[in-house]
């Protein structure tokens, strides 16, 4: 199994969002280092079921802002605050 092109944009944005780095503590933006390469590594070392999973978990999140936001948007096309909110919104929420 492996990401196609837009699941690779999804995820990395997704990452972004959820480990931005921060000046002030000296952290680097996690889309600094090579996310893709890392989950296409995880992807092919994995049973099926995890990487089925991960795969979904993409695509959960990065369609989250249709029913978050309630905007026709994946997450990419977001801008950072918004893709903070949605994050937020699924980390407290007891469905996702």
């Amino acid at each position: 199994m492996k990401l196609t092109r837009f699941e690779d944009r999804w995820a990395e944005a997704v990452m972004g969002a959820i480990f931005p780095g921060s000046a002030e503590s000296g952290l680097g933006d996690i889309r600094a280092m090579d996310v893709r390469g890392f989950l296409h590594q995880l992807i092919r070392s994995v049973p099926f079921q995890a990487a089925f999973g991960l795969r979904a978990a993409v695509w959960l999140v990065a369609l989250a802002p249709l029913f978050v936001l309630g905007r026709f948007a994946t997450i990419v096309g977001l801008t950072v605050a918004d893709r903070e909110r949605v994050l937020a919104s699924l980390v407290v929420s007891k469905s996702y």
